[in-house]
C-alpha cells in the first residue's frame, strides 16, 4: 500500500530503483509462493523495545520467511533482542544495523551468487519447527489446558 512511497525513495538512487520490482498486492498463497522461489529475503525490523522485557513486538513475516527457508536479512538489529536470538538459534540469516553492514551482507552475497547461482543457507530445521504452526498450536493448547486446569503450565 505504499508502493509510491517506496517508488519515490528509490528514485533518488537509479541503480537501486533499476533493480527493484514493485509488485501489487499478492494473495497470502502468491505471497509464499514467491518467498519461496526467493534467493534471499530482506525483513524490514521495525520493533519497539519495552524498558523490562525487550521486544513489544517482531514482525510475522519473520515466521513466514523461515518457512520459505533461504537467507534472511534483518535490518536493523532488534532493539530488544527476541529478533535476533530468533535468527541467530534458527540460523536462519542474519540482523544488521549499519549501512556498511548491509553492503557487506549483499556484496558477499553477489560474490556468491556469481560464483554459484546459489546463495548459502544453513538453517536449523529442528529449531525452525519450534516456531512453526504445529508446535505453537500444541504450546497454546498446553497454556489451555493448564488455565481450564487451574494449573499453571511451564512453557
Amino acid at each position: 500500500r505504499c508502493d509510491a512511497e517506496l517508488r519515490a525513495r528509490a528514485a533518488p538512487f537509479p541503480i537501486a530503483a533499476g533493480v527493484c520490482t514493485f509488485i501489487e498486492r499478492l494473495s497470502p498463497t502468491e505471497t509464499l509462493e514467491l518467498q519461496r522461489s526467493a534467493d534471499a529475503l530482506v525483513l524490514f525490523n521495525y520493533t519497539v523495545p519495552a524498558a523490562a522485557g525487550g521486544t513489544l513486538s517482531f514482525p510475522a513475516k519473520s515466521f513466514e520467511y523461515l518457512n520459505a527457508r533461504r537467507p534472511i536479512l534483518a535490518i536493523p538489529r532488534d532493539p530488544g533482542g527476541w529478533g535476533n536470538a530468533l535468527i541467530d538459534s534458527t540460523r536462519s540469516g542474519m540482523a544488521v544495523d549499519s549501512i556498511d553492514e548491509i553492503a557487506g551482507v549483499i556484496e558477499g552475497w553477489r560474490r556468491r551468487w556469481r560464483a554459484t547461482e546459489a546463495l548459502p543457507y544453513e538453517g536449523d530445521d529442528a529449531a525452525i519447527a519450534r516456531y512453526g504452526q504445529p508446535a505453537q498450536a500444541a504450546a497454546l493448547a498446553g497454556l489451555l489446558d493448564g488455565a481450564v486446569q487451574g494449573t499453571t503450565v511451564k512453557r
